[in-house]
């Protein structure tokens, strides 16, 4: 008997008890991102981790050419991309599942949603680092060692 994706709301996202009963139907899957990307409609930072879950919604596809390239509406300034509605469609977790930005976790890995300011703070620490393991000027105290280890 194959089991049921849950259902999606008008937008094509999925409510709260749809996600519920689709992790218990074994629709989801935990991943880690391991780049920058896109899921959900949230910005994915390295490290963070989350749930793909089943998507239904109308999706839109490109309009090929006879040589299999994309079909181009020319404004006066803008090339267009010809597009079309497809039906509803649902995608699995696996079908979103993308390895060139995620990596598959645990199940019972904690989420963890990673902010603008974390990433900062990392990205800061990192050139202080480079900075003072390259410079022979770097002004240093007793103790320095200790602490910058």
């Amino acid at each position: 008997m194959a089991k049921k994706i849950p259902a999606a709301v008008p937008d094509g996202t999925i409510d709260r008890a749809a996600k519920k009963a689709g992790k218990a139907a074994g629709g989801t899957i935990r991943v880690m991102a391991t780049a920058v990307g896109f899921y959900d409609d949230i910005r994915r930072r390295i490290g963070d981790v989350f749930d793909l879950h089943p998507r239904t919604g109308t999706f839109t596809k490109l309009v090929l050419d006879k040589d299999g390239k994309p079909e181009l509406n020319h404004d006066a300034l803008v090339k267009h991309r010809v597009t079309e509605e497809a039906d509803d469609v649902t995608l699995t977790a696996a079908q979103q599942f993308n390895k060139k930005w995620m990596v598959k976790v645990a199940a019972d890995t904690p989420e963890r949603a990673g902010s603008a300011r974390e990433v900062i703070q990392q990205e800061h620490d990192a050139i202080l680092r480079e900075r003072l393991a390259g410079s022979s000027t770097a002004p240093t105290a007793s103790g320095d060692a200790q602490v910058l280890g």
